[in-house]
């Protein structure tokens, strides 16, 4: 399963454009991967990398993976999870910005 989204677009599920959709997220690095060769999820918006778990609630989670510094969101609902990403990485530029530090970032 392929979930593709973005932080303006409604998320949508669509197993027949998932080569189309796939090469949109690999040159754009925004969306979430679902199918990747290690068969984890993944989570890319403006470079950032987030990681995707599942509580045992029901409820899901992550964190930014290509940062040395806490980047942490959650969500009751999978497709919830993205925005949370989305907002918590803009937030995290923003604090960053404000104590005119640059973000610790690095490619994965």
């Amino acid at each position: 399963m392929y979930i593709s989204a973005l932080a303006n677009e409604s998320v949508s599920v669509n197993i027949e454009e998932w080569n189309k959709t796939r090469e949109y997220i690999r040159e754009m690095k925004t969306g979430i991967d679902m199918s990747n060769e290690k068969d984890e999820t993944r989570l890319y918006y403006n470079g950032w990398i987030g990681s995707v778990g599942e509580q045992e609630d029901g409820s899901w989670f992550g964190s930014v993976t290509n940062t040395k510094d806490l980047i942490t969101y959650e969500a009751e609902e999978l497709t919830e999870l993205f925005n949370e990403f989305v907002r918590s990485v803009d937030d995290y530029e923003q604090r960053c910005a404000i104590m005119r530090v640059c973000p610790s970032k690095y490619s994965k």
